[in-house]
């Protein structure tokens, strides 16, 4: 998922944590702060 955000939307997603939960919640945010996602 982040190499296909970087390769076809330009985007630099930093995705950090220890868990596989962690990562996940840390993607989830990068994707938000891109436009690439919304909250609802």
């Amino acid at each position: 998922m982040v190499a296909n955000a970087q390769r076809f939307e330009s985007v630099a997603l930093r995705v950090q944590g220890e868990t596989d939960e962690a990562k996940a919640a840390s993607l989830v945010d990068e994707m938000v702060r891109e436009g690439l996602a919304t909250r609802k």
